[in-house]
């Protein structure tokens, strides 16, 4: 389980980097999100480096569904913004 720092106060943001042995993908389901839907998200990169979206995710883990997402290398980056995140706990 991944946090973002502060939680559940969730206005620092963060990007944590995940891993997996060359040849494999990585898969991240997300089981919790509550964030504002105008102003802040959890976004997912594909890859070490770079700018390839995956997803940009915002609003609540009921809108998700709780669905997973794979990148197309052995890494992926999680990015947490959160411009205020007023009376939400981030993911």
């Amino acid at each position: 389980q991944i946090h973002p720092p502060g939680y559940p106060h969730p206005n620092i943001p963060c990007e944590n980097t995940l891993l997996v042995e060359k040849g494999k993908l990585v898969e991240l389901t997300v089981s919790f999100l509550e964030a504002n839907i105008c102003c802040d998200y959890l976004e997912i990169l594909d890859g070490f480096i770079g700018s390839n979206i995956i997803a940009n995710l915002t609003g609540t883990t009921d809108d998700l569904a709780k669905k997973t997402y794979t990148s197309s290398s052995n890494s992926m980056r999680i990015k947490w913004v959160p411009n205020g995140a007023v009376n939400v706990r981030g993911f």
